[in-house]
């Protein structure tokens, strides 16, 4: 268009909220400038556009702009006149469809402070000038903040409101580190027995309770506030950045906070979220329930509405099968019983199934600590269990179930806790009742088989064994001190009586001998008060016999 063309300008003005007190952003401020450079221009105003505490990201919620562009079609106005070109939009986006609509609509942007006029070629080359570089700006600020949100993050500083179970580092010598994240000793043990409970199969709404029950007030408990708890991976040591945003790739950073729970906890717990979205009705009160699979289509088994002469059935709906639930338990036991997976899993878990206040404890015990914050409480966690195992002991209970001996909910439990998925086979037999079955495979919850493998392998508790009778423990310790400390700390609490045993030493090349030791191990070993084995190995000072590769301390509640 010419500049000798007539104009008929039409005037933008906008305030947002934010910027009604800055000095020469109000209104009549950026009127008053527009009226006198359109004076100077000899510009003719037509009309005037007053957006008063609107914000620039929305277009459509500003009724003057709008008011503005219909009168661009119609041919009101050929000219708007701003104060400036964020009055217009921020959006670098926006600004490049109004300018499109503009030059369709033969109308020129003017603006005041910024000289800009796209009435000239070089007013239209200086505007898409203005937008490059202010696309620029925005893009080095957005890698700025990248870059500023991953060095945060990856020391240990979560953006944001820190969840249940986590508090800031308010005492850290380094001012730059008060925000860190770190464990929130006090809220933590009910993290981890949230986690635990839900791996035992319970749902959102019974832990919820539970909690209510226990009068936790920790938080407002609701089945809601348990579900985002399990979903939130910062438990496991890791953040996750924009999460919440559809259309964006959700960032993981790993191992950027102490964790609460393993990682193998959290993974067991998302497939069994997994499982759980799928409606199988009833299936939380079969004892394979959400855990057998088809192994020839792959599919999950349902279970059966019919409950009639209480005979439990699986079915697999693709192929047409349906399996009782005694035959699977048969086997499954049979099978079970002769693989060292198996051993491992009744061994460690029954710790978790069967006795509560051994639970409560390791419940308490941050399984992914460093070792130096292991070994701070090794002490303290030996003398929990042992009070666990030994008032078992003097009160008379079996501390460990065997699988005859457990209840239909015992059974229940320890299966969703110890197995993730049992793939089964149906081998049809003579008739619709003689068929067989097949367990092809088992799939164990990587959780459960190595919850305790960590405590244990950095010589924090004991490894703990089933004789038969009780659950009794297995410890490694490494120097006389230390041994003659962990004695005089039990001797204060129990009457006990240590029986000392060299292993294949100087005295087993007597057969004479020899038998004679094997018959006071096994008594020792197979009596129901003997709660803990000590190994002291080759290395060991204690050790003076040439041929002599360990020494054994039983431990006793009373003489034998």
């Amino acid at each position: 268009m010419e500049e000798s063309k007539e104009k008929r300008i039409g005037v933008y003005i906008r305030v947002s909220t934010e910027d009604q007190a800055r000095e020469g952003h109000s209104l009549d401020e950026q009127l008053d400038r527009i009226k006198a450079f359109c004076k100077f221009k000899e510009y003719n105003i037509c009309k005037i556009y007053r957006e008063d505490g609107k914000s620039a990201k929305d277009m459509k919620g500003r009724p003057e702009f709008q008011k503005m562009l219909k009168d661009i079609c119609s041919d009101k106005i050929n000219t708007v006149c701003i104060y400036k070109l964020d009055r217009l939009t921020r959006s670098i986006k926006d600004l490049e469809e109004i300018l499109v609509l503009f030059e369709e609509k033969h109308c020129d942007l003017v603006s005041v402070t910024e000289e800009i006029n796209t009435s000239n070629a070089f007013g239209k080359f200086f505007i898409r000038l203005v937008i490059l570089l202010a696309q620029l700006e925005v893009e080095q600020t957005r890698e700025r903040t990248i870059m500023g949100l991953v060095g945060t993050v990856k020391q240990g500083i979560p953006i944001g409101k820190l969840p249940l179970g986590y508090k800031r580092d308010i005492n850290n010598e380094d001012i730059k580190l008060k925000k860190k994240a770190i464990i929130d000793e006090e809220a933590a043990p009910t993290i981890r027995k949230i986690f635990n409970l839900y791996l035992k199969g319970y749902s959102y709404y019974y832990i919820a309770e539970k909690l209510k029950s226990e009068n936790n007030n920790l938080m407002e408990w609701k089945d809601w506030a348990i579900q985002q708890i399990l979903n939130n991976r910062i438990y496991c040591g890791d953040i996750e950045h924009r999460k919440s945003l559809k259309d964006k790739e959700t960032i993981v950073y790993e191992d950027v906070v102490p964790p609460i729970i393993s990682k193998d906890v959290f993974k067991d717990c998302q497939v069994l979220m997994e499982k759980n979205k799928k409606s199988f009705g009833g299936s939380l009160d079969y004892m394979f329930g959400k855990t057998l699979y088809c192994n020839k289509c792959g599919s999950l088994l349902c279970v059966s509405s019919n409950k009639s002469k209480n005979i439990r059935h699986y079915i697999c709906k693709k192929c047409n099968s349906r399996i009782n639930e005694a035959k699977v338990e048969k086997l499954l036991f049979d099978k079970l019983s002769n693989i060292a997976e198996f051993n491992m899993a009744l061994t460690y878990n029954s710790l978790l199934v069967d006795n509560e206040r051994l639970n409560e404890i390791l419940n308490n015990v941050e399984l992914e600590a460093p070792d130096e914050r292991l070994k701070e409480r090794k002490e303290e966690i030996r003398e929990l269990l042992d009070e666990a195992v030994i008032k078992d002991i003097q009160n008379k209970n079996n501390a460990f179930k065997k699988w005859d001996d457990m209840d239909y909910e015992e059974k229940k439990v320890f299966i969703r806790q110890t197995i993730e998925a049992i793939y089964i086979s149906k081998i049809p037999g003579s008739n619709q009742q003689n068929y067989d079955v097949k367990i092809n495979k088992i799939k164990f919850k990587s959780s459960q088989l190595n919850a305790l493998f960590n405590l244990i392998r950095n010589g924090v508790i004991d490894m703990y064994c089933n004789n038969g009778n009780s659950i009794y423990s297995i410890a490694k310790i490494d120097s006389k001190i230390e041994l003659d400390r962990y004695l005089e700390r039990l001797r204060k609490h129990y009457k006990i009586k240590v029986i000392e045993i060299p292993i294949r030493g100087d005295e087993w090349k007597s057969k004479k001998k020899s038998e004679e030791l094997d018959n006071i191990i096994e008594s020792v070993v197979n009596n129901p008060k003997c709660f803990k084995t000590i190994k002291i190995d080759r290395k060991n000072e204690l050790l003076k016999g040439r041929f002599e590769k360990e020494l054994h301390f039983h431990l006793c509640l009373e003489d034998i």
